[in-house]
């Protein structure tokens, strides 16, 4: 039977991470937030077909919130067996697929790139002896005077593949924060999750998300009380219209330990009090808009997910927003179900409200990727998903997050807040992002005061790309032309 599309969306984001170079830590002054550089990349480039993208991206939403897909078999639901604060500069790869950052595990510290996920809660690094990729740099427990193995095992499944291993205690810093005798996994089996210099995954949800039942790293510094501040923040570039962007990693912003960077925003954060505690980032979605007109869209139950790059929601609601899109029409994939396509000239205007106050999607987020045949025909960042029972309706990921600041509030009352962007944010987050120095050609964004980040984030407009960006075909361009096919939309 055929498959929902957008459940294929998700994973690659984050289950197979790429390679990023070590991150440098910026320290500031006492009791101020530290910077914790991000790198992003692009998965389809890895995989070599779409065919494999779109099977990986559709297992991965399945395993991580219990997508119903309908089979042979039924329902496949989810499966699992004192200082100041921090920057940690993030790198940003292949044309914001994904976004990675630096811990330090061990004495003395092993360094590892791991992606940086709130909608999930492990942290696991591949681990010597390990059956996986021969890319991935493997934590050395007998390097460590500070390690302690176990016999407790640990296994999940991604969708696309899965890891295994044994849970492990030592020594774990991120951003200057350290945590002795963390637990996390060590990996030693895994297939078709991580590849490339990527050794693992930092989940950044709460501790009942965790398979290992560990408190997961970030939680337990904030309640170690080494934060300033009950929270942690993100800051993420746009790379998704530079055409020179699509084969290399890029610096890819700012997440900062135990409070905010000023530099990155502008206004008041607004916060949005959590709708149900101790599982993912949920909060209310009041509305989505296009043009400025409502498309009377709600839901108590959205995930703020910083390991996926699209947006997914509710059939119903999702149809909502493409019935106001003039030429929008539902796109089938080789049997499969979910995604639409629009005339790229539309450039629409969507906005999405939270706490009361509209937060609008610039148009090269809302596009996915125009069609190698025909260029006048894009794919939309917003598709179909149908979850199950106690899971998110919305999974809200990088395509609307690159457009605000995004503070993630432990206490007091758990919170997801967000802010407009300040008008020079992309250019501050790629001088202190980090890329592999050949990609230095990539860094220079400029074009305007932001570098390309010229949605403001408030409001129901839509900024366009600056005039340095090129808008050319993305990862995705393959479905859009494949799927005109089916439907005749060409």
């Amino acid at each position: 039977m055929a498959l929902p599309v957008p459940l294929l969306l998700l994973l690659l984001l984050s289950s197979s991470l790429s390679q990023g170079t070590p991150l440098n830590i910026y320290k500031f002054h006492d009791n101020q937030p530290l910077t914790i550089p991000l790198t992003r990349r692009n998965l389809l480039l890895d995989l070599g077909s779409t065919e494999k993208f779109l099977d990986n991206q559709r297992k991965g939403v399945e395993a991580k919130y219990g997508v119903l897909v309908r089979d042979e078999d039924g329902l496949v639901k989810r499966q699992s067996s004192t200082g100041g604060a921090s920057a940690v500069v993030m790198s940003n790869y292949f044309a914001d697929a994904e976004y990675t950052g630096l811990v330090s595990v061990g004495t003395p510290a092993q360094d590892f790139q791991v992606i940086l996920d709130t909608g999930s809660a492990d942290l696991w690094i591949s681990t010597a002896p390990c059956s996986c990729d021969s890319s991935v740099p493997l934590y050395e427990p007998t390097s460590s005077s500070t390690s302690k193995s176990s016999s407790t095992p640990f296994a999940i499944v991604y969708g696309s593949g899965n890891a295994s291993g044994t849970l492990e205690q030592d020594t774990v810093t991120i951003g200057g924060f350290t945590v002795q005798n963390q637990i996390f996994a060590a990996v030693t089996d895994s297939f078709n999750v991580v590849s490339d210099g990527v050794s693992g995954i930092l989940g950044l949800g709460w501790q009942p998300l965790a398979t290992s039942k560990a408190t997961p790293l970030v939680q337990a510094i904030a309640n170690g009380g080494q934060l300033p501040e009950q929270s942690f923040s993100f800051a993420m570039t746009r790379f998704a219209n530079i055409s020179s962007a699509y084969n290399k990693a890029e610096p890819g912003g700012i997440m900062t330990l135990g409070g905010t960077n000023s530099s990155l925003f502008t206004g008041d954060i607004n916060f949005n009090s959590l709708t149900s505690s101790g599982s993912f980032w949920l909060i209310q979605l009041d509305d989505i808009t296009v043009g400025g007109s409502s498309t009377s869209t709600s839901s108590s139950s959205v995930a703020i997910d910083t390991g996926t790059s699209l947006i997914g929601g509710p059939p119903a609601d999702v149809r909502a927003i493409y019935s106001q899109i003039d030429g929008s029409q539902p796109v089938t994939i080789q049997g499969v179900d979910g995604y639409w396509a629009y005339p790229c000239k539309a450039l629409p205007s969507v906005a999405m409200k939270f706490g009361g106050i509209s937060y609008a999607i610039d148009p090269a987020d809302f596009n996915a990727g125009t069609a190698s045949s025909n260029t006048n025909v894009c794919l939309g960042a917003f598709f179909e998903i149908e979850t199950s029972r106690n899971n998110p309706d919305w999974i809200v990921g990088a395509a609307f997050l690159k457009n605000v600041y995004t503070n993630f509030r432990f206490s007091p009352n758990p919170a997801v807040g967000f802010a407009s962007l300040s008008s020079n944010a992309q250019r501050i987050m790629v001088l202190q992002g980090t890329a592999p120095a050949s990609n230095s050609d990539a860094t220079s964004v400029g074009g305007g005061d932001d570098g390309g980040n010229s949605n403001s984030g408030s409001g129901s407009g839509s900024g366009k790309p600056s005039g340095a960006f090129e808008l050319v075909p993305s990862r995705l361009s393959m479905l859009v032309a494949t799927a005109a096919l089916v439907v005749g939309f060409l």
